[in-house]
């Protein structure tokens, strides 16, 4: 990502942007290191392409309900112009709430379908097999 970031084309620069909007939007900031975006959007925003700019001003406004205003304008508006600034600000007046991820990767995937065939505790299970003898006790037929 970093290197299609700091690419002169803004037909490459764009999708990048757009991929990391997604991957925030769905995974989260825990999957995704907001960090490292927050490194990246000072140039995004100085590029010569508006498309650039207004992709980048998106994925901010996702950071933001991620991380929160106050870190995201700490760290950015120090190396942003002032009509940047501005326009970001006026932007973040409309963000509200806190972001939930839609998406889950494979390994919390797993952990979920494993927890969801755990039983809940051994006596569960015993009370499980006492009323299905078919079952086995790890909960299968």
């Amino acid at each position: 990502m970093e290197k299609a970031i700091k690419n002169k084309v803004a037909k490459a620069v764009v999708p990048a942007v757009d991929v990391m909007f997604q991957a925030l939007r769905e995974f989260g900031s825990k999957v995704i290191p907001p960090k490292r975006i927050l490194k990246m959007l000072p140039e995004l925003f100085d590029h010569q392409d508006q498309n650039v700019r207004a992709s980048s001003k998106g994925l901010t406004l996702e950071l933001c309900r991620w991380v929160g205003k106050d870190p995201v304008k700490s760290i950015l508006f120090e190396k942003m112009r002032d009509t940047m600034k501005k326009e970001l600000e006026a932007e973040l007046v409309n963000v509200t709430g806190t972001a939930k991820p839609t998406r889950k990767i494979r390994s919390a995937q797993d952990k979920v379908l494993e927890q969801d065939a755990m039983p809940t505790s051994p006596r569960q299970l015993a009370l499980d097999l006492l009323k299905n003898p078919l079952l086995t006790p790890t909960g299968n037929r």
